[in-house]
């Protein structure tokens, strides 16, 4: 029972004496965390900073010595030495706390004054025994010493102090490739990159090529032919490595503004706008082989601009899938359904979605020589196809006039645009549309010439025929006028048909159908007009209203006929009555 009271004593003063050990490494201060390890069994590999204590109450003082010198140069694990000191004086204070703790819970909570005094009496005497415990533990702790791996002694005045300088000097140990990646301006390359500098390592004194880097070699090397984010996180900060997340971040951020690297998140192309200091670890990483030089990307930069594609300088990897979109819009609109030709399909553009990266970028200045004059080739045939497509919406408003208007002579022209149609002649040359809109144009314009002098031959002959009726002929001019205007007799106006245009206007706000009709009309509304001539022409009747009443007797019946004749006699002296 002392034994188990002395090691926990002796770990719990340990843990308040080294709590707070702050670690920083190198000029980016990165943060290590130190894990004390008080068991006699060694700490695992690799997981940290550890700081091993033993003690010689466990352990022979001289076995401990020997395991430590005995371990490698390079091992980072940071070793104190309690000594087997104070052993009896411990020995004795901690048996008297603990006899005294003990009789108090024995005794338990007493009511007379006499128990009262000598629980007191007990309490005392274990407060100053615990006393003594903390200070033989302070003093054995006091000669606490504190090695590195092979035997080396760190000697500092305190025993925190020690144990700190001791974690700096093995932090070399822990993490020896550190160094290569120890900077306290990788936030900077980071700006830089995010900015599209593919010379943002600057910043950190290397003027070469990205990819030489230290860091930058390391990561290549690690990511191959891909490697989550997490991965290469996690080997990266840790192990042989401890490289600063900033530091992963910049080069990562540098080695896709330059080429070397591609990144998807959530299993989508991620360009590096995309990506923030969170999301850049998410990613998922492909190292890309090779990387294009000056003048390669230069004609990739023509190549874009030929198909007047905006992106923006330095992110030719990242614009590429939506360059081949475009290539791919370009190609569909130089086509479509019939009478359209198909729209051009060469194999390489059904190669290209399925590229990325620098494969991409490689394949697309390969082909920039072919894919620049077929760009011009389908700019050229889509305004071609536009311009025909409304020369071919034309032509067919023109025949469903002509079919409206029951004109049978069209028929063959029907049958030219059905086989422009079926065939996909819509691009031939000679235009095929020129002579079925002169035909169409040719037949609506004679129609509606000659349905315009039938209107105007069935006008004059109505109007002479109402110029015979003596009712018309006593109405002013003026009054004729009106009437005629009233019921829609009029002349058919000036026919504005000569351009193609121009006759589909005047079809549309009257088609044949209803031009004939009027003229079928025009008899029907001229005697409607010459009615309400007559009618105006007859004398104005005085309406006399008979008084109404209950008849019953023969003398009801004389006195009404006597009312209605004198109402009757009243309205004559003005003129014809209506009763």
């Amino acid at each position: 029972q002392i034994a188990a009271e002395r090691n926990r004593l002796l770990t719990e003063a340990i843990k308040s004496e080294l709590s707070g050990l702050n670690v920083q490494q190198g000029a980016a201060r990165v943060k290590r965390k130190v894990i004390l390890h008080h068991e006699t069994s060694q700490p695992p590999k690799g997981e940290g900073l550890f700081v091993w204590v033993r003690d010689g109450f466990t352990e022979p003082e001289t076995a401990i010595l020997q395991h430590i010198q005995g371990l490698s140069l390079e091992d980072p694990t940071v070793h104190v030495l309690v000594p087997r000191a104070k052993i009896d004086e411990l020995k004795l204070a901690i048996a008297g706390a603990l006899a005294a703790a003990e009789t108090l819970n024995f005794k338990g909570t007493p009511d007379s004054t006499e128990g009262i005094e000598a629980r007191n009496s007990m309490e005392s005497r274990r407060k100053a025994e615990e006393k003594k415990v903390q200070t033989h533990i302070a003093e054995v702790l006091g000669g606490a010493r504190v090695f590195l791996s092979g035997g080396q002694e760190v000697n500092v005045i305190t025993l925190k102090e020690a144990a700190q300088s001791a974690c700096e000097g093995v932090l070399s140990r822990l993490h020896p490739r550190f160094t290569v990646a120890d900077s306290a301006n990788w936030h900077v390359v980071w700006t830089r990159a995010k900015q599209g500098n593919a010379a943002a390592l600057a910043q950190v004194g290397y003027n070469g090529d990205p990819d030489k880097h230290p860091v930058s070699e390391e990561l290549l090397r690690f990511i191959g032919s891909g490697k989550s984010g997490g991965d290469l996180y996690s080997h990266f900060t840790g192990g042989l490595y401890g490289w600063p997340k900033e530091a992963l971040d910049a080069v990562l951020a540098t080695l896709m503004v330059s080429g070397h690297l591609n990144a998807r998140l959530n299993g989508q192309p991620a360009r590096l706008d995309d990506l923030d200091q969170r999301k850049i670890a998410q990613a998922d990483y492909r190292v890309q082989h090779p990387v294009l030089t000056a003048t390669q990307k230069l004609k990739i930069r023509k190549l874009f601009q030929s198909g007047k594609f905006a992106y923006s300088p330095g992110d030719e990897a990242n614009a590429a899938p939506r360059f081949v979109d475009s290539l791919r819009n370009l190609a569909a609109a130089a086509g479509g359904p019939p009478p359209a030709p198909e729209p051009p399909k060469p194999a390489w553009l059904e190669e290209l979605p399925g590229l990325h990266g620098n494969d991409l970028l490689f394949k697309l200045h390969a082909l920039a020589d072919e894919i620049t004059p077929q760009i011009q080739s389908w700019q050229q045939t889509a305004l071609s196809l536009s311009k025909r497509q409304d020369e071919h919406s034309l032509c067919i408003r023109l025949l469903s006039h002509t079919k409206e208007g029951g004109l049978s002579a069209a028929a063959p022209e029907a049958a030219r645009l059905e086989a422009l149609r079926k065939n996909r002649l819509l691009l031939d040359e000679p235009n095929p549309h020129t002579p079925i809109k002169q035909a169409l144009g040719g037949l609506l314009r004679s129609e509606l010439q000659a349905i315009q002098q039938r209107h105007n031959e069935t006008l004059t002959r109505e109007l002479d025929q109402l110029q015979r009726q003596s009712a018309w002929q006593a109405l002013p001019e003026t009054e004729q006028q009106s009437l005629l205007s009233r019921y829609g007799v009029q002349a058919p106006g000036s026919l504005d048909i000569d351009s193609d245009p121009d006759l589909l206007a005047t079809l549309d706000f009257r088609p044949l159908s209803a031009r004939r009709t009027e003229i079928d009309a025009l008899h029907t509304r001229c005697q409607q007009a010459l009615a309400e001539a007559i009618r105006a022409a007859e004398p104005k009747a005085h309406r006399v209203h008979l008084p109404s009443a209950t008849l019953k007797t023969p003398e009801d019946i004389d006195a009404w006929l006597t009312d209605a004749r004198q109402r009757l006699l009243d309205g004559l002296k003005e003129g014809p009555v209506i009763l």
